[in-house]
């Protein structure tokens, strides 16, 4: 296994970049603040910004498929009773370090809740049964050195120690995302305050070989074809491991191969890169490829380079 260091000068933003691009689907007020929800149907995003609390829950038709909450710095509480309560897709939450408290029940019941982001030094007070029955090996990501304080506030009644980690950077969090947790996992190895830096591992499963890394926005992506990196952390950033059953270079661009279960022999080929493709590097795989995607940055598709995939069926 090798293990490769990376180090961030450039603003890789999961709530501004990622969002920015995203349609929006609806907007509103709550309290002194404004909402916005962006994404697909099931995949939804709702972004809170402004100066003062949130108040009510206007984006209660979309409940059940709002699956991240992003609080942006400015807002000071998340008020109103019942705020995120019974959002049963609600995966990931982020909080800025200017809230200072949440109230009744705003994320109960929130039984997909898995991680909440939190930049605060100082705990914001809970109010009754904020996080009452979201998922039990939810984790709590928070400013590190100062766990301590968090598992003696009133966040451990809903946190154990060993589902906190002291993992947000100077008040910057690292993601790190599987882009098919069916084809591979990735995690947080190791955490080390004192340098700021995070070890990332990528593992594949079954079938499957690990690809690369990929960092920053769909316009400006950033690769890297370690399975471990060690990562300095001086901004918000996002890391997604890539896996496929074959990969390689094909002129300018680079293809990989998946299969939505190992053995099926139904193939997608997707390239990506910016310039041309050339050759058929696929080759051995021309059978069973089913569906081909060329990825925006691709400028021309080199001669015979799909040319008797007798199973091809979609472009």
């Amino acid at each position: 296994m090798k293990k490769t260091a990376v180090f961030f000068t450039m603003a890789l933003c999961l709530c501004a970049i990622s969002k920015a691009v995203a349609q929006e689907v609806a907007s509103g007020t709550t309290g002194a603040c404004t909402w916005v929800l962006t994404g697909t149907a099931d995949n939804y995003t709702l972004t809170g910004s402004g100066s003062g609390a949130t108040d009510g829950r206007p984006w209660d038709s979309y409940q059940n498929d709002i699956k991240t909450v992003v609080i942006q710095e400015g807002v000071t509480a998340i008020g109103g009773e019942h705020a995120f309560s019974g959002c049963s897709s609600l995966a990931e939450v982020a909080i800025p370090h200017s809230v200072t408290a949440i109230e009744n029940w705003a994320f109960g019941s929130c039984g997909s809740l898995k991680d909440v982001y939190v930049k605060a030094a100082t705990p914001p007070e809970l109010r009754d049964e904020a996080f009452s029955n979201i998922a039990s090996n939810a984790t709590l990501h928070v400013p590190c050195e100062k766990k301590d304080a968090y598992s003696e506030s009133a966040w451990e009644g809903y946190f154990s120690d060993a589902n906190m980690a002291a993992d947000v950077f100077s008040g910057h969090t690292i993601t790190v995302l599987s882009s098919n947790p069916a084809m591979g996992t990735a995690a947080i190895a190791s955490v080390d305050c004192d340098a700021a830096t995070v070890t990332i591992v990528a593992t594949a499963t079954g079938c499957n070989k690990f690809h690369r890394w990929k960092s920053g926005d769909t316009d400006n992506p950033h690769y890297f074809f370690e399975d471990t990196l060690s990562v300095t952390v001086t901004q918000d950033t996002a890391f997604t491991a890539e896996f496929g059953i074959d990969f390689g270079q094909t002129g300018a661009c680079t293809w990989v191969l998946t299969e939505e279960e190992c053995g099926n022999g139904n193939y997608t080929l997707t390239i990506s890169g910016s310039g041309a493709t050339d050759g058929q590097p696929w080759y051995s795989y021309q059978n069973d490829i089913k569906t081909v995607v060329i990825q925006e940055g691709v400028t021309a598709i080199g001669q015979s380079a799909f040319s008797g995939c007798s199973s091809l069926a979609e472009v």
